[in-house]
């Protein structure tokens, strides 16, 4: 078990105008929301044109930038996506009122830089966003991660546990999909939330080589939400360890039924078929790994150890 099952942020904005160029550039900024429906590439030229058009109000501009950083973020372009957060940090209006909305970016500008592996950065956003809004549960999942990646288990668990506690965001523009999430909506589903913060007590109870209390907090995190792959593939592969091959098979089963482009999910679950000594349907995995990712060395090479009858290397 390693720190890879580590579990990848935002969209949505209107404008409003009284003139016709005005309402064309309400069109640009709403579309400019919508990477995950039309493509980020296409998405990040509405932002750009909408940023340039000279119309929008400092909020509004707020909101291009901001929504330009999704898909920067989506496409890794991590440099870029980091540049606009700035941008929108900058533009945000400084009210008790509008506390939420700037811990929302403050927390998207965190979690590019625990991407990014710059934790202290990373810290200091997710710190300014729960100053901000204090009872935000998404800030307490990341902040979790980041002390994960510090191997720093003990704190990682308290924020996991302020995160179950914590109240889910629900804003106009503040509701799209994330890092950690894949592009499924999070903020507005308590489900997403809780079943990451369950996912980071187990990897936390990992660090502590207790994996006992980690396979609760999966069985925990599946009970609250079984549509998220990441816990049953991360309880798969403590099964294996474990040589519960028949459990881990189910369980790689179930996360690849809800992700079956996982190409890691296929190689790993043909491992576990080997490991039983059933390489037909071992290839069979490797073989639909290859499908997605051909170019792979590390596939090509484990298919090549079983085809010689040899078990993977893990």
């Amino acid at each position: 078990m390693s720190g890879r099952i580590f579990s990848r942020f935002l969209l949505a904005a209107c404008l409003a105008g009284t003139t016709a160029a005005r309402a064309q550039w309400s069109i640009e900024l709403e579309k400019c929301a919508d990477g995950g429906f039309m493509g980020f590439d296409l998405a990040i030229d509405y932002c750009t044109r909408a940023i340039k058009s000279g119309t929008l109000s400092d909020r509004n501009l707020a909101n291009a930038y901001y929504n330009r950083a999704v898909s920067w973020e989506r496409k890794r372009r991590y440099d870029r996506a980091l540049a606009d957060l700035d941008q929108a940090v900058r533009l945000q209006a400084i009210r008790p009122e509008e506390d939420s909305v700037r811990a929302g970016t403050f927390i998207a500008r965190g979690t590019i830089k625990l991407v990014r592996q710059d934790y202290d950065g990373a810290l200091a956003d997710l710190d300014e966003a729960l100053r901000l809004a204090p009872s935000q549960a998404e800030g307490y999942v990341r902040r979790g991660q980041v002390w994960l990646a510090k191997r720093e288990p003990e704190k990682a668990l308290q924020e996991f546990a302020a995160a179950l506690r914590g109240e889910i965001v629900d804003q106009t523009y503040y509701s799209g999909a994330g890092i950690a999430y894949a592009g499924r909506p999070r903020n507005r589903d308590r489900r997403a939330n809780d079943s990451a913060a369950h996912l980071g007590r187990a990897l936390a109870f990992l660090q502590k080589t207790d994996t006992e209390s980690a396979l609760g907090a999966l069985a925990e995190g599946i009970r609250v939400n079984p549509n998220n792959p990441a816990l049953f593939a991360t309880r798969a592969s403590l099964r294996a360890q474990d040589r519960d091959y028949d459990g881990a098979i189910a369980d790689y089963t179930a996360a690849l039924r809800l992700n079956p482009r996982d190409v890691s999910g296929y190689y790993n679950r043909g491992c576990v078929w080997a490991a039983k000594g059933e390489f037909a349907n071992a290839m069979l995995d490797m073989d639909a790994a290859l499908s997605i990712d051909g170019s792979s060395e590390r596939l090509r090479a484990g298919r090549s150890r079983l085809a010689a009858g040899e078990p993977c290397t893990r």
